[in-house]
């Protein structure tokens, strides 16, 4: 039985997924060999680009973007002119847009990630993590944040015992939470 229906409008993922397959089937096919594909790979791709398929292999997508991102990050400069940034090639322009969306898409999750995890409540969870983790503190269990990230506050079960921590700057200098 194929895999279209006509009545059905492709979600966003699937969408991408399709624009993601395209992308490395360019690389592999139009570039010379930059990316080398299994059969499969190859196969399944295919299958995703195909016109009014209904098998976008969606499920495949973070594993084809991070196939994406890293064949793009390790090409030379040379080889992102001749293949990306190429204005007279329309997939070429397509990718060099593409690209240059995840890369500041890239950052800016980074950034968040990073600032996640330098939020006092985050330290604190990991530190207690870390103790129980490495048995440094004997007795630790129940972990647990209220969540409220402007007074945050942990709670964990020591030796039967429950105690509150509250997570405050410790000099002048620190942020108020």
């Amino acid at each position: 039985m194929p895999c279209t229906n006509p009545e059905r409008t492709p979600s966003a993922r699937e969408l991408e997924t399709q624009r993601v397959a395209s992308y490395l089937l360019y690389l592999a096919d139009d570039c010379e060999g930059i990316i080398l594909l299994s059969d499969t790979d190859r196969s399944y791709l295919q299958e995703a680009v195909n016109p009014g398929s209904d098998c976008f292999n969606h499920d495949k997508l973070d594993h084809w973007t991070n196939m994406l991102c890293s064949t793009l990050r390790q090409m030379t400069e040379q080889g992102l002119t001749d293949c990306v940034y190429n204005g007279r090639n329309k997939k070429a322009r397509a990718l060099a847009c593409w690209w240059d969306d995840h890369e500041i898409w890239d950052k800016e999750r980074i950034e968040q990630e990073r600032l996640e995890t330098e939020h006092p409540l985050a330290v604190a969870t990991d530190l207690v993590r870390y103790c129980l983790m490495n048995r440094e503190v004997q007795g630790i269990s129940n972990i647990m944040s209220d969540g409220d990230l402007e007074e945050p506050e942990l709670s964990c079960t020591i030796n039967g015992r429950e105690y509150m921590i509250e997570i405050r700057p410790i000099n002048d200098n620190d942020e108020e939470l």
